[in-house]
């Protein structure tokens, strides 16, 4: 693996200072592989003995314009299409149960409330669109068993894996999880469409939240024109 990630950067000729060390912290800190991304990813992989196997990279889902890009078939939730791709999804056959995840190369994951009021949609989204898509080729039901951030940081304390989910509990249950995850999709079919209607009508209320210039404003392509830090 190192071999091909080698082989891979090299492909890209890239010559600055900030890409020797992001090269560094792929391939290890002054030539030591143990200080590397790709050590730390082969470690938490090697761990991992709970039945669940890779079996999706960047799954697409929807239509793109490259045709060779995402699914061939139109994907909708509701009446809206959608479209994306996934990093990674594991599944368990034993007992038809999938999990989604995402690389992030920081070690942020969304917050309980931003999944729970719709501002993070995007593992919820990746979540019911591996659910349709594995349940169509396997032929068979399967049940959300994670939604996870799988941080790509160099650091100890930032690396690896963090389940995201709006359990109540801090130490949930396998059965926990399902039921946040079944939510988590139900959510994500009921603030899709409904976002969709109101920019369909024009309906752009100004954000209430305390933090909108991080949680939304931050995101918004008309942030250079809008006043609305003059009339809130």
């Amino acid at each position: 693996i190192f071999s091909i990630a080698e082989k891979k950067i090299e492909k890209l000729r890239l010559n600055s200072t900030m890409i020797f060390f992001e090269r560094e912290k792929i391939l290890g800190i002054a030539g030591n592989k143990k200080k590397s991304i790709l050590y730390k990813f082969l470690e938490e992989e090697r761990n991992n003995s709970e039945g669940f196997i890779p079996q999706y990279f960047e799954m697409g889902f929807g239509q793109f314009k490259n045709s060779k890009e995402g699914n061939a078939d139109e994907f909708f939730i509701g009446n809206v299409k959608v479209r994306g791709k996934i990093d990674r999804v594991d599944v368990n056959s034993d007992d038809k149960t999938y999990k989604v995840i995402d690389y992030k190369l920081s070690g942020k994951k969304p917050t309980k409330a931003d999944l729970e009021t719709g501002i993070s949609l995007q593992l919820p989204l990746y979540l019911y669109a591996s659910k349709k898509l594995i349940e169509a080729e396997l032929n068979n039901k399967f049940d959300p068993s994670a939604a996870i951030i799988y941080s790509l940081k160099l650091s100890n304390k930032d690396f690896g894996k963090k389940n995201i989910h709006i359990s109540s509990s801090r130490t949930p249950s396998e059965d926990d999880l399902l039921k946040s995850n079944e939510e988590l999709i139900q959510i994500c079919s009921e603030f899709i469409p409904t976002y969709i209607e109101q920019i369909a009508r024009g309906k752009f209320n100004l954000s209430m939240l305390e933090d909108r210039e991080n949680k939304v404003c931050r995101f918004c392509d008309f942030k250079s024109i809008c006043r609305i830090q003059d009339v809130i």
